[in-house]
């Protein structure tokens, strides 16, 4: 058996998944194409590493020219031969010419994505709804990120035996790693992510100048992020200039592996999404020995979170995200307490176990 990823923005996290296959449990060979070597949004750690194995890794700089990269993936599907061919997402000009392509042909052709977007207009959400049953009515199998996105591809695809939930993995090892007796003594929150609108930054600020007006100098917080919303955070410190030393930033990262620094001195991750399709950030910080704040909106906190087990499920709600951060203020023990098991749980995110599930589930589709 050979299988071949084709998915678009270069991601680290894939190379990992890749790393970990072998010659053996079947599955001979494990190819990864990426389509979109970078991104005006991603910093200079997602960039393509010249250390990759160009042997099973395969990148094209293309511009977004659609009939160039098509042309590319014909070429390298006729040199690797696959039996399985993965599409990381179902629209766009690419995955529907090679799904077209390929799907009367000696190859399987599934799919490997993330939720939709039900931040959306309904619709926009009722128009895609539509279209995925139309490119979707052949396909062999889907691979789904979080449980959300496996009840509406099921009900979606006529093979629906073939429906199998297939969360995101990485390699984890550095995080695994982080001494938590080096972090400060002061609880200190950390957002880590981008500045963007579905992330609530302003439910963020919010929640920050009310505990200080409580609890002044009992607490930090570290940004480990950027984005458009960072005007929510310039306004608070304006207004408050005491807040200045209480928020900080880390998020200059030249290396994938620079993005651990905030998280060796952070005690518990916030994450008051509106929709994140996965959340890379959550098993991160439950692998560093962190407790986690999270809304159900990010499909790594429905895989991962446990209330008052692992973290802290926060509703939708800036009232929420508030009384969140302060029980963990108050209740230092008890975040002790989700920090020591979420790095237990967290071992479900790791590349290893995830690689190994997808072998199990190339097999048997």
């Amino acid at each position: 058996m050979k299988a071949l990823l084709i998915t678009t923005l270069y991601s680290p996290f894939q190379i990992d998944i890749a790393n970990e296959f072998k010659q053996e449990d079947g599955v001979s060979e494990y190819h990864v194409a990426f389509t979109v070597l970078s991104s005006k949004v991603r910093g200079n750690h997602w960039q393509v590493s010249s250390s990759v194995d160009g042997k099973y890794i395969h990148s094209i700089d293309s511009d977004g020219d659609c009939d160039h990269i098509v042309q590319w993936l014909k070429r390298l599907i006729e040199e690797i031969k696959p039996t399985h061919i993965i599409l990381g997402r179902w629209r766009g000009c690419v995955a529907i010419e090679i799904a077209r392509y390929y799907k009367d042909l000696d190859v399987k052709i599934g799919y490997w994505t993330e939720p939709p977007n039900f931040l959306l207009p309904n619709i926009v959400q009722f128009s895609l709804a539509l279209y995925s049953r139309y490119l979707l009515r052949g396909a062999d199998y889907y691979f789904s990120i979080g449980a959300r996105c496996e009840n509406i591809y099921r009900d979606i695809l006529t093979k629906k035996r073939h429906v199998y939930q297939l969360s995101y993995g990485q390699d984890l090892s550095e995080f695994f790693s982080i001494d938590d007796t080096l972090r400060n003594k002061k609880l200190t929150f950390l957002f880590s992510g981008q500045l963007i609108k579905r992330h609530n930054i302003h439910w963020i600020c919010d929640a920050i100048l009310k505990l200080h007006l409580i609890y002044p100098n009992k607490f930090k917080v570290i940004i480990a992020a950027k984005g458009p919303e960072q005007h929510y955070i310039d306004k608070m410190i304006i207004n408050e200039p005491q807040l200045g030393e209480v928020v900080s930033y880390d998020r200059e990262y030249e290396h994938w592996s620079d993005r651990i620094r905030p998280f060796m001195k952070s005690d518990v991750l916030i994450y008051p999404t509106s929709h994140s399709g996965w959340g890379l950030v959550i098993p991160e910080a439950m692998a560093a020995g962190m407790a986690v704040l999270s809304t159900r909106k990010a499909e790594a906190a429905n895989y991962f979170l446990r209330h008052d087990v692992n973290g802290r499920v926060i509703e939708h709600t800036k009232e929420s995200l508030h009384d969140g951060m302060e029980y963990c203020l108050l209740n230092r023990d008890d975040v002790g307490r989700y920090a020591k098991q979420a790095r237990i749980d967290a071992k479900c995110g790791t590349a290893s176990y995830v690689a190994e599930r997808l072998k199990l589930l190339l097999n048997k589709v």
